[in-house]
């Protein structure tokens, strides 16, 4: 398990200069549910990232919020962030809760100029990127009267659960963690230490709730999902449901909303 003093210094390669956002909204839509605002900001890079508020109709502000992080199906290009985080999280919305998502460079609302193979060094700053980028999207949710950040859940769907371990133990102002159908596979030890989540997941703080299919083909239960799970601190919690990779939102939805109602309560 790594030490408080090696957390320390990997976690510093996730600091970065709070500059002012120069935050705009850029697009607004709605159906019955929520409205759907598109919103630019300053990205730690330079560039402007994008972020995807949706505010519920059914719900009164300051709006409890979820940092929702979609599967690799979005940064491979197969999805749209809009579309999957819709997909994985309306019920969600519906249940009167804030969710937030910011599109990093890759997806397709950022297009990136290549998708090579990274080496262990710039994997690492790759990784550094987006999870600075997802706290530039923080610090504009702490400018928004509507949204109660005191009340910030994050939640990670496959590859978004795994860097999720990382923004989870790096910044302190996520209340809890849901991860969905995450783990750790052998290959992944050629990663520079500061972009393992192995590393990280000993010091995330706040309570851990992992849903996890049992019959997982992507990252099978026993082999990578268990010894990352155990290698968090309590509070944690292992809800194993009968799915495949990614469970399906009749088994998903219940059990994350009912996390977010014991975590921080009912909505106003």
């Amino acid at each position: 398990m790594s030490t408080a003093a090696q957390f320390k210094n990997w976690a510093s390669h996730y600091d970065y200069d709070r500059t002012p956002l120069n935050a705009a909204v850029t697009d607004r839509t709605e159906n019955e549910w929520w409205v759907r605002e598109r919103v630019e900001f300053n990205a730690a890079d330079g560039e402007r990232a994008i972020g995807y508020l949706y505010l519920p109709k059914n719900a009164k502000p300051p709006f409890q919020i979820v940092h929702s992080a979609p599967a690799a199906d979005v940064p491979l290009g197969y999805s749209s962030l809009t579309h999957a985080t819709e997909e994985a999280l309306s019920p969600i919305i519906k249940s009167g809760r804030a969710v937030f998502a910011v599109a990093l460079k890759g997806y397709s609302d950022r297009p990136a100029p290549t998708n090579e193979p990274l080496g262990p060094i710039g994997f690492r700053k790759r990784m550094v990127s987006e999870i600075v980028d997802w706290r530039r999207g923080l610090d504009y949710l702490e400018s928004r009267p509507d949204i109660d950040v005191t009340r910030l859940a994050f939640m990670g769907v496959s590859w978004g659960g795994i860097q999720g371990v990382i923004a989870t133990a790096v910044d302190a102002r996520y209340r809890t963690a849901i991860y969905v159908a995450i783990g750790v596979r052998p290959d992944w030890l050629k990663w520079a230490d500061e972009a393992q989540p192995m590393n990280f997941a000993p010091h995330i703080k706040v309570s851990k709730f992992l849903i996890k299919g049992e019959f997982d083909e992507a990252h099978p239960l026993e082999t990578e999902s268990r010894p990352l799970f155990e290698l968090m601190t309590e509070p944690k919690t292992l809800d194993l449901v009968e799915s495949g990779h990614l469970p399906p939102p009749r088994l998903l939805s219940p059990r994350a909303i009912k996390w977010l109602d014991q975590v921080f309560g009912p909505v106003n």
